[in-house]
């Protein structure tokens, strides 16, 4: 298949059951020949932050001479983002090769895969036949069901538990955190990343009836020596010493992914010299979180979907771009949207509501009509596509923007400043 015709097969498959279940990508896994059973992996899941921190892991240890493999979820501006060794996205033929050999094995199945189990078993079919030495694996949703749970891995992680997805995860901090600290292994370690006293406790009676030594990032030694729009510079403890690091990864969010980070590979017994440990955290780079791809006027980039990631974006603007914000804002439906927004205009009175072209999307005029309940003084533009709501928060003389309440936004805004390797037929 060509690449574009590969994509269009792959989204073809967006309207499959999505319920989460193993049977599917089990089956389809065993019929590729098991490539998740062939390589050490590093599995981090969590409500926020694990994208950043996996990004982290994988550029310290693609530093340290690993080669490393990830696998993240969703992108920013195209495909091959999900599926990267050493940095590198995988080839647009690469995904055409293995979309047309997964297509031929799905029609002899008696499930559907679903988008993301495909997107997956390519990606673990990849490293296996690249032969990494590592893989960081990004858990999609939840953790133990999630498609991304069959992998074997030598350290595994959460970040926190959040309210978000409960649909499928639960409507309470406790159910959720039973789902996501579900990818816990017998004799492997996990390491907690910040949560209450009970998702500590839930994580940590799943961690002793499996048997998995249980750890904590914020016994990491971490202290900030300086922040500017540019980068940040800590203080850490790793090994035993005290290393002086600097990270181009903005927001005050960031400290806790580089605790969470930095314990994940303490635990995971590879070998990590504290030179690595600079120079790759000198070169992670995560997209889409608070990103400025425009100095004048100021436009900040943030994939913020949930309540919580909205309020540390908030914190984060204040201190690295002090000043009031216009918004471009677009959400998916199945978001807490009012908390989002009640929060959101705390820091801005003007608002430009848009969408993406994807069938979980809020029509802006559904958003409008949340934001009008809100009161407090915020006014707001409607426009049909994010393109157009930045062009007129432009004209309108707006000099400082973040355009915020999804990834899909962001990639979007993003790809309007900065080309992608290679351009997608779908815009989400």
């Amino acid at each position: 298949m060509e690449y574009l015709e590969a994509l269009d097969y792959l989204y073809s498959l967006e309207q499959s059951s999505a319920k989460l279940k193993l049977d599917n990508i089990r089956d389809l896994l065993n019929r590729l020949d098991s490539p998740h059973s062939c390589f050490p992996a590093i599995h981090i899941g969590g409500t926020n932050g694990k994208g950043s921190t996996c990004s982290i892991v994988s550029s310290v240890l693609s530093s340290s001479g690993y080669k490393t493999g990830l696998y993240t979820s969703p992108h920013l501006q195209s495909f091959v983002e999900r599926i990267q060794i050493n940095h590198k996205q995988i080839s647009p033929k690469r995904v055409g090769e293995l979309m047309e050999s997964i297509a031929m094995i799905m029609e002899k199945m008696e499930g559907k895969p679903t988008v993301f189990e495909v997107a997956t078993a390519m990606a673990f079919k990849h490293f296996q036949e690249e032969e990494v030495d590592v893989a960081v694996v990004e858990v999609g949703m939840g953790g133990r069901l999630d498609a991304t749970n069959l992998v074997n891995p030598i350290v595994t992680g959460v970040t926190n538990v959040e309210l978000d997805h409960q649909r499928s995860l639960g409507e309470h901090r406790t159910s959720i955190a039973l789902e996501k600290g579900s990818i816990a292994k017998p004799r492997v370690p996990m390491v907690l990343g910040n949560g209450s006293a009970e998702v500590h406790e839930v994580i940590g009676g799943l961690c002793k009836r499996v048997g998995a030594p249980l750890h904590f990032a914020n016994e990491v030694y971490l202290k900030k020596e300086r922040f500017d729009k540019k980068g940040q510079i800590y203080e850490i403890g790793y090994g035993g010493e005290i290393l002086r690091v600097k990270t181009p990864l903005l927001g005050h969010f960031q400290d806790d992914n580089l605790r969470m980070a930095i314990k994940v590979m303490e635990t995971s017994g590879l070998d990590v010299e504290p030179e690595s440990i600079k120079d790759g955290l000198s070169k992670t780079e995560h997209p889409g979180r608070m990103e400025a791809v425009s100095e004048d006027p100021l436009v900040v980039l943030d994939g913020a979907h949930n309540p919580s990631k909205i309020e540390a974006l908030i914190g984060s603007l204040k201190d690295f771009f002090p000043g009031k914000f216009a918004f471009v804002f677009g959400v998916m439906r199945d978001k807490d949207v009012e908390t989002m927004l009640r929060r959101l205009a705390g820091k801005g009175k003007k608002f430009y509501l848009t969408k993406v072209d994807y069938h979980r999307a809020m029509e802006p005029e559904e958003i409008g009509n949340i934001l009008s309940g809100i009161g407090n003084g915020v006014s707001y533009e409607v426009a049909k596509d994010p393109g157009e709501a930045l062009n007129r928060a432009i004209e309108n003389g707006e000099r400082r923007i973040c355009a915020t309440g999804s990834l899909y936004i962001a990639g979007y805004l993003r790809s309007l400043y900065l080309e992608p390797i290679v351009r997608d037929n779908h815009n989400f």
